[in-house]
């Protein structure tokens, strides 16, 4: 209770506990909802009753990687199709400049990295807040994905810890990434330091407008 999540993965045959997230579908960020049936994918959307991933039982690690894939990066869902893949052009101003993404879940790790190569980044990953304090380099690094919630050290700290430790790091422009996208949630990443806020799950249309803006700011 009170907690934020953003995917829900639910058996089709639970009907109690689907009838309870149909009734998420109307917020205005709802989370995303992975359904599983049994048999074949033949089973349409309006058997589930609300927008949804479907996908067969018995399910694939593979599958449901792709499908965790898919609803983190917005991609359009269907019972009938594959994942669709990203497609977008680098532009000259953020093509080959150097992220670090700060972010301690693998397929969130895999779906910012997808987006950031296709923008032509070149990307590093710390697992975690204290592995960025580590790997940080405001010489080196031209812009920070950081990630809020993290083990070991959340992103709010580590923010904290570069702005007073981290020589030249006020040149640096650290991005919060959450899935806590209240006011409140904003501010507090604000106070930490950071210096702009993406909402979980991200988009590649949305990175690549913070990244345009923070990349000119710099120039």
């Amino acid at each position: 209770r009170g907690q934020r999540y953003t995917h829900i993965l639910v058996d089709q045959t639970n009907h109690e506990t689907l009838h309870a997230v149909s009734t998420l579908a109307a917020q205005n960020k709802p989370p995303r909802v992975i359904v599983l049936i049994p048999g074949t994918i033949e089973a349409r959307q309006d058997v589930v009753g609300f927008d949804a991933c479907v996908l067969p039982k018995p399910i694939t690690e593979a599958e449901l990687r792709d499908a965790l894939r898919e609803t983190l990066s917005n991609t359009p869902t269907s019972v009938e199709s594959q994942p669709e893949e990203f497609h977008t052009t680098p532009t000259d101003e953020i093509e080959n400049i150097v992220v670090l993404l700060a972010e301690d879940n693998e397929v969130n790790q895999e779906v910012a990295t997808d987006m950031l190569t296709l923008l032509g980044c070149r990307i590093e990953i710390a697992n975690n807040g204290a592995e960025a304090i580590e790997m940080i380099d405001p010489n080196k690094h031209d812009i920070v994905f950081m990630d809020c919630e993290m083990p070991e050290m959340n992103g709010l700290d580590a923010t904290r810890f570069i702005r007073s430790h981290c020589p030249n790091s006020h040149n640096l422009p650290i991005i919060a990434m959450t899935a806590n996208a209240q006011p409140t949630d904003r501010a507090r990443c604000l106070d930490a330091g950071m210096d702009d806020f993406v909402p979980k799950p991200i988009s590649l249309d949305i990175l690549k407008d913070v990244l345009q803006k923070w990349v000119r700011s710099q120039k």
